[in-house]
């Protein structure tokens, strides 16, 4: 009798974490569509992802090109390590106003960057983001949760990738430009 009680007492208790866990993705994602507007000005034709809590990497789209900066974290400082430059720098918008050549500034300028958007990533419990599909009509995904993910899509009928389309299909509708969805796509 003690085992059957603790048994269904362990089931229960597996099941109010599953479904407060899925409430809370759902939760999350309501607030993310909520200040989509917001979050698509903070990240359009960026990515920021993060690996294991050491390293970083910022990136910037434009076109077919791409600057990428990476940075790694040590005792909760983070340090500028290295970029590869595709395009022009000072055609990203935190470089229109300041002198690149000086190096000093460049990094200081990366690393408040990259800061700043961690922080919002933090506030809204982004895990990272990611416009590296944007070619393919998936302009912009926000990553939370275990695999759990909004997607914008500024026009779905440039999305020509039929595993794409197979993957919007399988998510919820926001509105026309956004998607949830609750499962990572499929290699």
């Amino acid at each position: 009798m003690k085992k059957t009680y603790q048994y269904i007492a362990a089931m229960f208790m597996i099941t109010v974490v599953f479904f407060y866990s899925c409430n809370s993705d759902k939760r999350i994602a309501a607030k993310l569509y909520k200040e989509r507007e917001y979050l698509l000005k903070e990240f359009k034709d960026k990515s920021i992802i993060e690996r294991g809590e050491t390293f970083y990497q910022l990136s910037y789209y434009k076109g077919k090109s791409v600057n990428t900066f990476y940075f790694e974290k040590k005792d909760s400082v983070l340090i500028f390590t290295n970029d590869t430059i595709q395009y022009p720098i000072n055609e990203i918008e935190i470089f229109t106003s300041i002198d690149i050549a000086d190096g000093l500034i460049y990094r200081k300028v990366l690393i408040s960057e990259l800061s700043r958007m961690l922080k919002v990533m933090g506030d809204f419990k982004i895990s990272h983001v990611s416009a590296e599909d944007r070619l393919a009509g998936v302009d912009m995904k926000i990553y939370f949760g275990d695999y759990k993910a909004l997607l914008y899509i500024k026009e779905i009928k440039a999305v020509k990738n039929e595993r794409w389309k197979n993957y919007i299909k399988s998510s919820e509708k926001l509105d026309e430009k956004w998607y949830y969805v609750k499962d990572e796509l499929a290699q």
